[in-house]
């Protein structure tokens, strides 16, 4: 399996953040213990974060701190979790398009 190259399709919306498989809110809150049950916690750099719950408020970047990147583990880790690959190498391949650039194009091209 660790060959074979997976994508990985992530919508990182403000409100909720979806893959092929799964959607889940953008709610993320730094646990002050290791809990007793991992159930939407992602354990990353020897911290651990409760995924969903109350929606983070909109930011101008998503790139200004490390939420939606702890995100986007949480999403990776539920789709292979899904698809049942438990080990493999993963790479991360993004693009980042401003909203204004996005609403220039729909009126350019859509309307």
């Amino acid at each position: 399996m660790i060959d074979e190259v997976i994508v990985i399709g992530i919508d990182h919306g403000f409100g909720d953040i979806k893959t092929r498989n799964c959607c889940f809110s953008t709610g993320i809150d730094k646990v002050p213990s290791p809990p007793i049950v991992y159930d939407n916690v992602l354990e990353y750099m020897n911290s651990c974060y409760h995924i969903g719950g109350d929606r983070l408020k909109i930011q101008e970047s998503k790139t200004e701190n490390d939420n939606y990147y702890i995100l986007t583990l949480a999403a990776i880790a539920k789709e292979l979790k899904i698809r049942g690959i438990k080990s493999g190498r993963i790479v991360l391949l993004f693009r980042v398009l401003k909203i204004c650039y996005i609403s220039k194009v729909y009126t350019t091209y859509i309307l």
